[in-house]
């Protein structure tokens, strides 16, 4: 049990040290002056071309934590995917219901379509990511 626990935390930390560094180069590329900048001049939606290289980094960073999951615990892989899953499945709705510093979707600068496909993006990427182990 310990080991899929571990499997499953190394797959989420994989993903959110991707998403991370992603958004911060997606940031700096195509929101010159920061989100903080964008806001104070009045506008408060994102930029498409940052929301797609968003979503690209999402993708990708699924398919490594479904990997990783995947590979520290090649004999309990299905629990470690399902967990991975579901801790996905939780921290998305937490996002979109949660109050999140009592922000909105669109106070976030992010469309009311966004979190759905963020987690769809996650849940596919993740069972392409364990699919891409050869145990």
């Amino acid at each position: 049990m310990l080991h899929v626990v571990l499997a499953v935390a190394a797959g989420y930390i994989a993903m959110a040290a991707l998403v991370i560094m992603g958004t911060l180069a997606a940031t700096a590329l195509f929101v010159p002056r920061g989100v903080a900048a964008m806001r104070g001049s009045g506008t408060t939606q994102l930029p498409r071309s940052y929301l797609a290289a968003n979503l690209t980094f999402s993708l990708v960073a699924a398919v490594a934590g479904g990997w990783v999951t995947a590979r520290i615990a090649p004999t309990t892989r299905v629990g470690a995917i399902a967990g991975l899953v579901a801790l996905v499945i939780v921290l998305n709705l937490s996002t979109r219901f949660g109050k999140q510093a009592g922000a909105s979707p669109s106070q976030r600068g992010q469309p009311s379509w966004y979190q759905s496909i963020i987690l769809a993006i996650s849940l596919v990427g993740v069972l392409i990511g364990a699919s891409l182990t050869s145990n």
